[in-house]
Formats: structure tokens, sequence, C-alpha cells
């Protein structure tokens, strides 16, 4: 098997075993039992524990920016076209996706707390800025609206918003009032972030 497959192998494995186990449960052995694959390939492909959380980092991110740039029609709004892209991220990596969420939050904190991977949240939410970003401002000129902030700090408070909607879903998960709140604390930002209000 070629180098990169085995990465993209052993970096699916391993998000099962944190998706399952949290980060306590992320160990090389367990990496290697969910891969079907050599304890000595994994220290191979990842040397150490951090590389394997970088490359699952890298991952995500990558998943997650996919799903933040949802096309809208060409007759929406700028706010409906951002709120029905917010859905659409909800109801793909949220709703039902709870392991998925709490994985995402282990990775996060424990990234800041290591010496070797402190920088990695930062490169993390700043590419799901730039993409919830380049989004807004693609949207903004295909409905002719006027953005009356800065993209990048409406995509920040954007982030802000769904992280702090998130961390409320995972404790107390609620399908039907996650989505309201999600539309409504939308609706609310983006009154006056546009010339055409929410």
């Amino acid at each position: 098997m070629k180098s990169a497959d085995r990465r993209v192998q052993v970096t699916a494995a391993a998000r099962h075993v944190l998706e399952q186990s949290g980060m306590e449960g992320l160990t090389m052995r367990a990496i290697a039992a969910q891969a079907q694959i050599p304890l000595s390939t994994i220290h191979y492909v990842f040397p150490t524990k951090d590389a394997i959380v970088a490359a699952i980092v890298d991952d995500l991110a990558a998943e997650i920016s996919d799903a933040l740039v949802q096309p809208a029609t060409d007759d929406d709004t700028f706010g409906a076209s951002v709120r029905a892209a917010a859905a659409s991220f909800w109801s793909v990596l949220v709703e039902g996706r709870r392991d998925l969420q709490l994985m995402q939050y282990d990775l996060t904190v424990y990234s800041i707390r290591s010496p070797t991977l402190s920088a990695v949240p930062a490169h993390q939410y700043r590419a799901y800025v730039q993409a919830v970003s380049r989004w807004c401002t693609t949207a903004a000129a295909r409905t002719g609206a006027t953005l009356m902030i800065d993209p990048e700090m409406l995509a920040r408070m954007i982030v802000a918003l769904a992280d702090g909607l998130i961390l409320q879903y995972v404790s107390d998960p609620d399908d039907n009032r996650s989505r309201r709140d999600l539309d409504t604390a939308l609706m609310l930002l983006l009154t006056d972030a546009t010339s055409e209000g929410p």
C-alpha cells in the first residue's frame, strides 16, 4: 500500500477510536487494532500520538470546511443563503453526530495543551473562518447585498455562534430546539450585517 493511502487508513482508524473512546482511548495499539495492521506500521506512518492528532485535525478541518460551503440559488437573499447553508451544515455534521462533535472538542483542548500542537487550533479556526468569509463574500456578490461589516469579522462571529450552539447541543441534544436557536441567532446576527437585513 502506498504511503499516502496508509496515512488515510490510519487516520480513519484513529478517528474511529477517538470518536468511540475519547483521547484517553487513543493509543497506538487501539489504532493498530482498528486498522487491522501491525503496531510497527502505525509507528512508521505516524511516529508520535501528536502526529496522529494533527492528521485527524487536518482531516476534520477539511470535512467541516467542505460542509460550510453550500451553494445557494441565485434568487436567495444573503440572509436566507447564510441561514440555509448553516442549516445544511447543522444537519450534516451536528444532528445525530454527537460523538463527532465531542471528538472535535477533545482534539481542540488536547492540542491547545500540547507543546507541539498548540498552534494547530488557531490554524484550524483560521481555515473555518476563511471558508465562511469566502462564502459570505460570494453570497453577497451573488445576491447583490452590501456587507456592512468586514466579511472576516462576520465569519468569526458565525463560527463562534455555531461553536456555542454545538456545545449546548452536545450537552443537551434537542434537534428541534437547536435548529430554531441556530436560525434565530443568525437572523439576529445578520440584521445589521448587510444593507438588506436578515
